[in-house]
């Protein structure tokens, strides 16, 4: 579990770096939640379910998680040898075998130019539609993805949308 704190800090520290060189991002976050408690809940008491209207904001997260992933390579081995899908050019497959150790480039595959056109620019609205399987995994995928991925998501929710509440994040002047 500490390594999800880490990853959850981590996260957030980006968020807020990607929130004040976009403050018109940061300001429609912030229209967003405040739009959620106009005229009650004025103590800002989110629930879990609360986390799960903010569309813009998860918007927002998973483009954050996308451009800078807490974890940027995982390692897997496949139970069984499956054969890999190669360019028209090459004469033969490739098999790897099974009990092979698999690198996974996740930093690399969320920041390819043909799966994210412009890849190095932050643009929530990427996120208005599910991303294909595998572009996109911040927390890894299948059955050994990260167990602390929603709490993760849902702190992130809370933690922005209670900052954004009250503070206006920006960088010091002169920079």
């Amino acid at each position: 579990m500490w390594s999800l704190y880490i990853a959850t800090s981590s996260s957030l520290q980006w968020l807020f770096f990607e929130f004040a060189k976009h403050p018109e991002i940061q300001d429609k976050v912030r229209e967003e939640v405040m739009k959620k408690f106009s005229g009650k809940n004025k103590a800002y008491q989110f629930t879990y379910e609360d986390t799960r209207q903010f569309n813009y904001l998860r918007q927002v997260i998973n483009e954050n998680l996308r451009l800078h992933p807490p974890v940027s390579v995982v390692f897997k081995e496949n139970n069984e040898p499956f054969e890999l899908t190669t360019p028209p050019n090459h004469s033969k497959p490739f098999i790897v075998p099974a009990r092979s150790l698999i690198s996974v480039d996740i930093y690399h595959i969320q920041h390819d130019p043909e799966i994210w056109p412009e890849p190095f620019e932050f643009k929530p609205e990427r996120f208005e539609e599910a991303p294909k399987p595998c572009t996109f995994m911040p927390f890894s995928t299948g059955n050994r993805s990260c167990i602390g991925a929603n709490f993760s998501l849902a702190e992130q929710c809370i933690i922005a949308a209670r900052l954004l509440i009250k503070y206006k994040v920006s960088f010091p002047t002169g920079i």
